[in-house]
């Protein structure tokens, strides 16, 4: 095929032969010649216009003279051009492309002398978006090519591969054909900085949600930038298999800042990050509203979040977190946002310190919890005015599981800290359901917080080591029971908090089964203490003050061992009560005092229905038993009723002081010595 050039001197030529012969035979037919003079040919003024107006050239020249009209340069995208009558010389025009033509005139007379002239046809794009869809692999800078902001300037009608640094302009807007999208790749990178009055914009080329894919960032370079940038109808459909849909997305170590940016109308999270090592760079101030959701993470990512941004206004006001295996290993804030972040479906590791500002709001969906392990730390510390809240998808006892606490530290905090709908299982193949578990050597401050619709019980302490620090002015109503704990612990709870309203109102406990010996004072609640189904051996110095209540379960009492002692200080209107579950005879095994300490002693104290059974084989039954070997007890203004057997039994070589006690209802003697 002969080339451009080529085949226009052909075309030339023949056209050009044609108009001598038909000059020739004018001239014969007028029987002159040319009356001579100086040949001038003139291809008009230059011109500049838009992409599809038609031209309308103006060549002129010396009188008779036959003209062609052929290009000498066109924009290389063209691959062949021509006017509509080359032998006019105000022929027309209409190009095809953008860019730069050079026209050239030639006009001949009758003696076949010649003479050209040039004119350029500058050809701009107009309202017509330039395309970008395929692979930028140089570094390249999309300018603002119009004034009107509603124009788009490029237009993407395949997916645009970034793999060089793209700089995009203020005030750019980029259309998108459905379906496409934009993904930097890991040797690639794109900075997008506008301003408040000249945002660059991202777009479907239809205004409709979930039109294009979006955004996807793959590479880790420090440059990645969005500012004043708004994204607008994407998330059509994911950039992989796993089809995860959102206006931007960050996969792999994909790394990004985004200050002051809206990212709205998208068919599926406003931005999502993919992976652990996904990363956002100083988020701060955003807009991301109308979109499924307005974020969807790992819950690694929660700190990523600012209390600045807006990200209500959408189907799902929350940020939603996937399940992952991953725990927190690095010291973040969450901060408290206009939306609350949801937990994801799995039990979701801290081993990092982490701190949850006032005001911030968790979900739990089902299979929800965070288990704070050794190295890591939970601090939420609210204020009366702004509480941070944890709570269920569905306001439903035993929604999620609720919080566990293993980590040692006094870091540990939850103070003006509502919590709802836990105790849907436990954190283990034990299943021991509470909002608030304390586990192992756990330590957790407890102070001015809610613990409420739990499927089991308030707050759970699961072991001889777990510890709280401090316990004050708590509520725990509504839940199965206030607290399950051991005996070991009953002195970390205070009479200022609230442990009424529950199915179950008493602190329930389960087997100490370990010595201690500590000076502990039990402080009277608003509910009983129930103790364990067996008995406990006490070697520390209990203090139990006015108006506590305990409550005996069959096998249960209490032992007060060598070393230890029992101080029970009632008064004649806030009396403490030992008595069984069941106002039964005998129904619990009740109290046995081997030790000699002069603290033995009882003050407007009653114990009923003790004596189930011995506390030793030779079975002697009675509310208390004073064991021998100098083991001493004291009562004074005392009631001891409804035992199995005696009132008070005293073992040979123990010691009882008796002043103004009453006994009733026991089956057997009131002192047995």
């Amino acid at each position: 095929m002969p080339s451009y050039s080529n085949f226009h001197k052909l075309m030339r030529n023949m056209l050009l032969l044609v108009l001598i012969t038909c000059f020739i035979s004018c001239g014969e037919d007028d029987g002159g010649d040319p009356n001579g003079g100086t040949l001038t040919v003139d291809a008009g003024p230059d011109q500049t216009v838009e992409l599809g107006d038609e031209v309308t050239l103006a060549g002129s020249g010396t009188a008779d003279l036959l003209y062609f009209w052929e290009f000498t340069t066109v924009p290389s995208s063209v691959g062949f051009a021509l006017v509509d009558d080359p032998t006019d010389p105000n022929s027309t025009f209409t190009p095809t492309e953008a860019g730069t033509y050079v026209l050239q005139l030639t006009g001949e007379n009758a003696n076949g002398d010649t003479e050209n002239d040039e004119m350029t046809l500058t050809v701009e794009t107009g309202d017509v978006p330039e395309e970008i869809g395929g692979t930028i692999s140089t570094d390249r800078t999309l300018v603002n090519r119009f004034e009107d902001p509603d124009l788009p300037d490029y237009i993407a009608s395949s997916m645009v591969s970034v793999q060089a640094v793209l700089t995009i302009d203020p005030e750019v807007k980029i259309i998108f054909a459905e379906d496409q999208g934009l993904e930097v790749t890991t040797g690639g990178s794109i900075i997008a900085v506008g301003s408040g009055t000249e945002p660059i914009t991202f777009t479907g080329k239809d205004e409709v949600k979930g039109y294009w894919m979006g955004i996807n960032i793959l590479s880790n370079n420090p440059a990645n930038t969005l500012e004043y940038v708004e994204v607008r109808y994407g998330g059509s459909s994911g950039f992989d298999g796993a089809n995860v849909k959102a206006n931007v997305t960050l996969k792999d170590a994909g790394r990004l800042k985004m200050a002051h940016c809206t990212l709205s109308e998208g068919g599926g999270a406003g931005v999502a990050l993919r992976s652990l090592t996904s990363t956002l760079v100083d988020f701060t101030s955003n807009t991301i509203t109308q979109n499924e959701v307005p974020a969807t993470v790992l819950f690694t990512h929660f700190h990523y979040f600012d209390g600045q941004s807006d990200y209500s206004g959408n189907i799902d006001d929350y940020i939603d977190s996937e399940t992952t295996s991953h725990d927190t290993s690095e010291d973040v804030t969450w901060a408290a946002l206009n939306v609350p972040y949801r937990l994801p479906a799995n039990i979701a590791g801290i081993q990092s310190d982490v701190v949850i500002e006032e005001g911030a709001e968790f979900i739990g969906q089902e299979n929800s919890g965070l288990q704070i392990m050794d190295g890591g730390s939970l601090n939420a510390v609210g204020t009366a005015n702004s509480k941070i809240v944890f709570r269920g998808e569905q306001d439903v006892k035993g929604k999620w599981i609720g919080l566990s606490f293993h980590s040692n530290t006094i870091a540990n905090e939850l103070t003006y800290v509502e919590i709802y709908n836990g105790g849907q299982k436990g954190f283990d193949g034990a299943n021991l359901k509470a909002n608030i578990m304390v586990d192992d050597a756990g330590r957790l401050k407890m102070t001015n917080a809610l613990s409420t619709k739990s499927a089991g019980y308030g707050l759970y302490t699961r072991d001889l080591e777990s510890t709280l620090d401090d316990f004050a002015n708590n509520v725990l109503t509504d839940n199965d029971a206030p607290v399950m704990t051991r005996y070991n612990h009953y002195h970390y709870f205070d009479a200022a908090s609230d442990y009424s309203g529950n199915t179950h109102d008493y602190i329930d406990s389960y087997w100490g089964n370990k010595e201690s010996t500590q000076t502990w004072t039990w402080e009277a609640l608003n509910v009983p203490y129930r103790l364990a189904p067996n008995v406990e051996d006490i070697y520390s110095n209990v203090t139990i003050l006015a108006g506590a209540e305990f409550i005996g379960q069959p096998n249960g009492g209490f032992r007060i061992q060598t070393g230890g002692s029992m101080k029970a200080n009632g008064t004649s209107v806030n009396p403490i009560v030992f008595r069984g579950e069941q106002d039964v005879t005998g129904y619990w095994k009740g109290l046995r005092f081997l030790s000699n300490m002069p603290d033995n002693s009882f003050v407007y104290t009653t114990v009923s229905n003790g004596g189930e059974e011995g506390f030793d084989g030779a079975n002697r039954k009675a509310n208390v038993e004073v064991g021998g070997s100098s083991a001493q007890f004291s009562a004074n203004n005392c009631t001891f009723s409804k035992s199995g057997d005696a009132g008070v039994r005293v073992q040979s070589g123990g010691a009882f002081s008796d002043t103004n006690n009453t006994y009733s209802g026991n089956l057997g003697v009131n002192v047995d010595s």
